[in-house]
């Protein structure tokens, strides 16, 4: 007798959706995300599937046949290899994928996926995975937060450490709407860049580098349009700002791409971030300023002397 799977519908925006399948609760609770209401009937069919597999008894997948593959990603212990249209994946050893860019579904063999910490398998092994099957449907995921007022989007980038969640914290306690927290998703429509409601919640670091997770507020905020882009910078030195021209705007974008893309899907993220740096404005924020300082100088450069 089969096992059943179980499931979960996740809302990227208010178009893209994914369904998770798993046959266990903690390997749907691995990809990381909260999970949202079921599409009514006439809703459009989630784009993306993925199928988790986390039992120990789980058998492994065939590799990629020799000789016929196409290197995507030989990033250490990450793999991706193109066979026809299936991508095979091996990650840290620990799983392996199937992925099909054609049908939008994933398959993640995952054994004992119960004892390796919550991160790991979000972060490490299902996040990769999921990036890859937006930017196949022309969603560019980045390393960032997001948050929304009146319509207009903000997207704040920087290295881990660099107080992009402070910042987030910030603007939410100021009536701005939450969008992402850690996984910043944008698009383009219609000639104007977007950004996209990521189903996540808060990690904030509370000591000795140890995170805790919170829920966002509530609302019904699924998208803005992309107005503004933040870079935020670690530095012992004097705090300042500066607005980057185009092209060091896409170039500092290109940093925050997810380091498990092939060349030819760097190549397509490329693309977009250029056009998204033609169609918002941009700030880089350096320096050990406090965050109050911070938040004022990011809040002036967002209202620019016409909203209080």
């Amino acid at each position: 007798m089969k096992p059943e799977l179980l499931r979960r519908y996740y809302r990227i925006g208010e178009v893209a959706a994914l369904t998770v399948y798993a046959d266990s609760r903690t390997a749907l609770d691995a990809v990381g995300l909260v999970d949202s209401p079921e599409p009514v009937p006439g809703e459009a069919r989630p784009e993306m599937a993925l199928f988790i597999l986390g039992r120990d008894t789980a058998v492994g997948f065939p590799s990629a046949p020799e000789g016929e593959t196409e290197t995507i990603i030989e990033n250490g212990a990450v793999e991706v290899r193109k066979s026809g249209v299936l991508h095979y994946g091996t990650w840290f050893g620990k799983a392996s994928s199937i992925y099909d860019p054609e049908r939008g579904a994933a398959i993640l063999l995952f054994p004992g996926v119960k004892r390796y910490h919550p991160d790991f398998a979000a972060r490490s092994v299902c996040r990769p995975i999921l990036d890859r099957m937006l930017l196949e449907r022309g969603y560019l995921p980045f390393h960032g937060a997001s948050a929304s007022r009146y319509g207009r989007g903000c997207l704040i980038t920087g290295a881990s450490g660099s107080g992009k969640t402070t910042l987030l914290r910030g603007l939410l306690n100021h009536g701005w709407s939450f969008l992402s927290d850690d996984r910043a998703v944008a698009v383009v429509r219609n000639g104007a860049g977007e950004l996209l409601r990521y189903p996540e919640n808060i990690r904030t670091v509370v000591a000795r580098g140890r995170k805790a997770t919170c829920h966002p507020p509530h609302d019904t905020t699924f998208r803005a349009s992309l107005r503004t882009i933040l870079f935020l910078e670690r530095s012992r030195g004097k705090f300042r700002v500066h607005a980057p021209g185009q092209a060091e705007t896409a170039a500092r974008l290109a940093q925050v791409f997810s380091p498990y893309l092939g060349a030819g899907e760097r190549s397509r993220a490329a693309d977009i971030a250029e056009y998204l740096a033609v169609t918002a404005d941009s700030l880089v924020i350096r320096g050990c300023g406090e965050p109050d300082t911070r938040l004022k100088s990011v809040w002036e450069f967002l209202h620019d002397g016409s909203e209080t």
